[in-house]
Parts: C-alpha cells; sequence; structure tokens
C-alpha cells in the first residue's frame, strides 16, 4: 500500500507488480490502520476528516468504490476482519 502525491491509494501485489489505483477524495487527510478481507478483495482503513473532525472506517474495493462502515467523533481504531470476512470489527 502506497499513498501518492496525487491523492490516489495504490496497491500493488508484489508478486505480479499488478497495481490499481484508488482515489482519495479530498475531504479525506488520513488514511491509516489497514486490513484485508480473506478474500482479498477489500481493503478495511480508518478514514480521519479535518471540518468538522471525524473520524470513519470505510471500505475500499479494488474498483476504487469507498463505502463508510461507522463515522464518529472520537477516533476509532484499526479495522479488522471477521474471519468470514462478513464483518469489521474496530474499538
Amino acid at each position: 500500500l502506497h499513498t501518492s502525491g496525487d491523492r490516489r491509494i495504490r496497491i500493488v501485489d508484489l508478486e505480479t507488480e499488478d497495481t490499481v489505483a484508488i482515489p482519495i477524495r479530498a475531504d479525506h487527510w488520513s488514511i491509516t490502520d489497514g486490513a484485508w478481507s480473506p478474500d482479498g478483495r477489500m481493503f478495511a482503513v480508518m478514514l480521519g476528516y479535518k471540518s468538522p473532525i471525524r473520524y470513519a472506517i470505510g471500505v475500499m474495493q479494488l474498483d476504487g468504490r469507498t463505502e463508510l462502515v461507522v463515522e464518529d467523533s472520537v477516533l476509532l481504531g484499526s479495522p479488522q476482519w471477521s474471519a468470514e470476512g462478513d464483518a469489521i470489527y474496530y474499538m
């Protein structure tokens, strides 16, 4: 995972060197603490917003779609997937 200056997250497969670039929305000022889903098709991350200050857990798909799972005004913990990949845990 690499966050580039052009506001994209680039995910690189180290075996094949295939790369997927996922656009980062302008209101995301931080993206941290990622975890792959068990099937390797989704990436859960903690998102931070500047104005108003709030935090979210989002799921990024390899086609570039991002879906918010939860949002709060307090700092959320690192997302972790359930073994089945049907739930995301955080503190």
